[in-house]
């Protein structure tokens, strides 16, 4: 898998994120007969993607700024993931060392069948310095101002419990997974311990960076798959 050398914190070309201020909007989105709309997600600095217990695919964005119009489902900051204070870079100011690309993303539900029966997968393909998303096959557009859905920054969180009650704060424990940026992919970790910020190193336990930009944070289990080249 990839490595990052990542220069010293200390550098100028270093930018510590803030956590979400108590005034962003968070919009949940359910999945209908198997279809979930994406109206706003262009505008969206983090989105969510998760199996709700009940067996559909639920989105949970954040706007920090401005919400898009037409978008009035909202709820409070507090039932959102405890985001961490990430380092972010920008890509003429991260470093990468890969020995695999990741241009391409596939990350398949093991739990969900679309109305043909063949399995629902989650996709990105990268081009232009960001990773555009796509329903299975169909590249991702947004209903309302018809701009396809790209973000800068891609996790992929293994996890042992399912998401209750649309609150990802429950999630407790540690893991694996993947941070994908600039094409590459990294092997990560986390750990999170009841109402603290969900932490992710690197497989050294290293704290990673991003590009600067919005991220899109897709939380599976085990059984579901993750292929990338």
């Amino acid at each position: 898998m990839s490595s990052i050398k990542a220069a010293s914190s200390a550098s100028n070309s270093v930018k510590t994120s803030a956590t979400p201020e108590s005034n962003s909007k968070v919009v949940f989105y359910t999945s209908k007969n198997g279809q979930i709309s994406s109206n706003g997600l262009s505008q969206a600095d983090y989105i969510f993607e998760y199996i709700h217990p009940n067996g559909s695919l639920y989105y949970q964005a954040i706007f920090q700024k401005e919400l898009p119009q037409n978008i009035a489902v909202t709820e409070s900051l507090k039932s959102t993931f405890l985001i961490p204070n990430f380092n972010y870079k920008t890509t003429n100011n991260i470093s990468l060392n890969s020995s695999k690309s990741a241009a391409s993303i596939f990350v398949t539900f093991n739990s969900l069948l679309t109305s043909n029966n063949s399995q629902i997968s989650s996709n990105f393909m990268y081009s232009n310095g960001s990773y555009y998303h796509y329903k299975n096959k169909t590249r991702d557009i947004d209903g309302i101002n018809n701009t396809p859905i790209s973000v800068s920054n891609v996790i992929v969180q293994f996890v042992n419990t399912s998401v209750k009650d649309n609150n990802l704060n429950n999630i407790n424990g540690q893991g694996t997974g993947y941070l994908f940026f600039c094409g590459k992919g990294l092997e990560i970790k986390w750990h999170k311990e009841d109402s603290n910020p969900i932490k992710i190193t690197d497989s050294n336990n290293n704290p990673v960076f991003l590009v600067e930009g919005n991220i899109w944070w897709i939380i599976i289990d085990k059984e579901s798959s993750v292929v990338f080249n």
